[in-house]
Protein backbone atom coordinates (compact mmCIF):
# COMPACT_ATOMS: atom_id res chain seq x y z
CA UNK A 1 0.00 0.00 0.00
CA UNK A 2 3.09 2.61 1.12
CA UNK A 3 4.59 1.57 -2.65
CA UNK A 4 1.03 2.88 -4.40
CA UNK A 5 0.86 5.92 -2.32
CA UNK A 6 4.85 6.83 -3.16
CA UNK A 7 3.74 5.87 -7.44
CA UNK A 8 1.31 8.29 -7.06
CA UNK A 9 2.46 11.22 -4.91
CA UNK A 10 5.78 10.45 -7.70
CA UNK A 11 3.07 10.64 -10.62
CA UNK A 12 1.29 13.85 -9.34
CA UNK A 13 4.62 16.15 -8.42
CA UNK A 14 6.25 15.58 -12.02
CA UNK A 15 2.70 16.06 -13.54
CA UNK A 16 2.28 19.02 -11.68
CA UNK A 17 5.86 20.03 -12.62
CA UNK A 18 5.12 19.52 -16.01
CA UNK A 19 1.63 21.45 -16.41
CA UNK A 20 3.41 24.19 -14.68
CA UNK A 21 6.34 24.37 -16.82
CA UNK A 22 3.66 24.50 -19.62
CA UNK A 23 2.09 27.49 -18.68
CA UNK A 24 5.46 29.67 -17.90
CA UNK A 25 6.62 28.62 -21.76
CA UNK A 26 3.00 29.30 -23.63
CA UNK A 27 1.36 32.09 -21.55
CA UNK A 28 1.89 35.45 -23.01
CA UNK A 29 4.18 38.19 -21.95
CA UNK A 30 2.01 40.31 -20.05
CA UNK A 31 3.90 43.38 -20.94
CA UNK A 32 2.99 42.81 -24.80
CA UNK A 33 -0.30 42.96 -23.62
CA UNK A 34 -0.37 46.25 -21.98
CA UNK A 35 2.22 47.35 -25.21
CA UNK A 36 -1.23 46.53 -27.59
CA UNK A 37 -3.62 48.06 -25.19
CA UNK A 38 -2.33 51.24 -24.25
CA UNK A 39 -3.27 53.87 -26.72
CA UNK A 40 -5.82 57.18 -27.62
CA UNK A 41 -9.22 57.65 -28.26
CA UNK A 42 -10.04 57.74 -31.87
CA UNK A 43 -11.16 61.31 -32.85
CA UNK A 44 -12.30 63.48 -35.20
CA UNK A 45 -10.21 66.93 -35.78
CA UNK A 46 -11.44 69.73 -37.31
CA UNK A 47 -9.41 72.97 -38.57
CA UNK A 48 -10.72 76.55 -39.02
CA UNK A 49 -9.52 75.59 -42.87
CA UNK A 50 -12.45 73.43 -42.82
CA UNK A 51 -10.12 70.40 -42.92
CA UNK A 52 -10.69 66.99 -41.24
CA UNK A 53 -8.44 64.61 -39.37
CA UNK A 54 -9.19 60.88 -37.68
CA UNK A 55 -6.50 59.40 -35.89
CA UNK A 56 -4.97 59.08 -32.04
CA UNK A 57 -4.82 61.81 -29.49
CA UNK A 58 -1.23 61.10 -27.95
CA UNK A 59 -1.50 63.94 -25.76
CA UNK A 60 -2.45 67.30 -24.50
CA UNK A 61 -0.75 70.44 -24.23
CA UNK A 62 -1.36 74.14 -22.82
CA UNK A 63 -1.35 75.20 -26.47
CA UNK A 64 -1.42 71.98 -29.03
CA UNK A 65 -2.79 68.54 -29.16
CA UNK A 66 0.05 65.83 -30.56
CA UNK A 67 -2.25 63.56 -32.93
CA UNK A 68 -1.05 60.34 -34.92
CA UNK A 69 -2.98 60.54 -38.34
CA UNK A 70 -2.08 57.51 -40.32
CA UNK A 71 1.07 56.58 -39.09
CA UNK A 72 2.69 60.62 -38.85
CA UNK A 73 2.87 62.12 -35.90
CA UNK A 74 1.39 65.94 -35.69
CA UNK A 75 1.07 68.58 -33.64
CA UNK A 76 -2.12 70.90 -34.03
CA UNK A 77 -1.91 74.30 -32.28
CA UNK A 78 -4.92 75.02 -30.67
CA UNK A 79 -5.59 77.89 -32.47
CA UNK A 80 -5.89 76.37 -35.59
CA UNK A 81 -8.74 73.99 -34.01
CA UNK A 82 -12.56 74.21 -34.25
CA UNK A 83 -13.59 71.19 -32.62
CA UNK A 84 -12.15 67.61 -31.41
CA UNK A 85 -14.64 65.05 -31.07
CA UNK A 86 -14.47 61.50 -30.11
CA UNK A 87 -16.54 58.42 -29.50
CA UNK A 88 -20.05 60.20 -28.15
CA UNK A 89 -18.46 63.77 -27.20
CA UNK A 90 -16.97 66.25 -29.40
CA UNK A 91 -15.62 69.73 -27.65
CA UNK A 92 -15.98 72.74 -29.36
CA UNK A 93 -13.21 75.05 -29.53
CA UNK A 94 -14.42 77.88 -32.23
CA UNK A 95 -11.98 80.36 -30.11
CA UNK A 96 -9.22 77.99 -30.22
CA UNK A 97 -9.42 77.76 -26.21
CA UNK A 98 -10.52 75.15 -24.28
CA UNK A 99 -12.23 75.40 -20.80
CA UNK A 100 -9.84 73.52 -18.24
CA UNK A 101 -12.47 70.80 -17.84
CA UNK A 102 -12.59 70.35 -20.97
CA UNK A 103 -8.73 69.87 -21.28
CA UNK A 104 -8.33 67.77 -18.37
CA UNK A 105 -10.80 65.29 -19.99
CA UNK A 106 -9.31 65.23 -23.52
CA UNK A 107 -6.15 64.63 -21.90
CA UNK A 108 -8.07 61.40 -19.84
CA UNK A 109 -8.47 60.72 -23.26
CA UNK A 110 -5.49 60.70 -24.55
CA UNK A 111 -2.06 58.24 -24.91
CA UNK A 112 0.02 60.33 -22.87
CA UNK A 113 -2.22 62.16 -20.45
CA UNK A 114 0.23 63.27 -18.14
CA UNK A 115 2.16 64.92 -20.78
CA UNK A 116 4.58 63.05 -23.46
CA UNK A 117 8.04 63.28 -22.33
CA UNK A 118 10.96 63.69 -25.15
CA UNK A 119 11.80 60.03 -25.29
CA UNK A 120 8.55 58.72 -25.98
CA UNK A 121 8.30 61.72 -28.39
CA UNK A 122 12.02 60.43 -30.26
CA UNK A 123 10.51 56.70 -30.22
CA UNK A 124 6.74 57.97 -31.70
CA UNK A 125 8.74 59.88 -34.09
CA UNK A 126 11.39 57.49 -34.91
CA UNK A 127 8.82 55.25 -35.98
CA UNK A 128 6.91 56.68 -37.94
CA UNK A 129 10.17 57.70 -39.80
CA UNK A 130 9.97 61.72 -39.22
CA UNK A 131 12.81 63.89 -37.91
CA UNK A 132 10.33 66.31 -37.09
CA UNK A 133 6.34 66.06 -36.20
CA UNK A 134 4.31 67.74 -39.12
CA UNK A 135 2.23 70.89 -37.92
CA UNK A 136 -1.66 70.85 -39.12
CA UNK A 137 -2.91 74.33 -40.10
CA UNK A 138 -0.13 73.92 -42.80
CA UNK A 139 1.43 71.42 -45.73
CA UNK A 140 0.85 68.22 -43.55
CA UNK A 141 3.17 66.02 -45.99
Amino acid sequence: MRRIVTRVATVVAVGATLVSAACIHTSPDPRDEVRDLVHGSGYELRLKSGERFYGELLAVTDSTYVVRIDRRIAIAPMSMVTSLGFGWQEIATPSGELWAGDRETLRRHSRFPYGITPTAMAGLLRASGQASPDTLGKATR
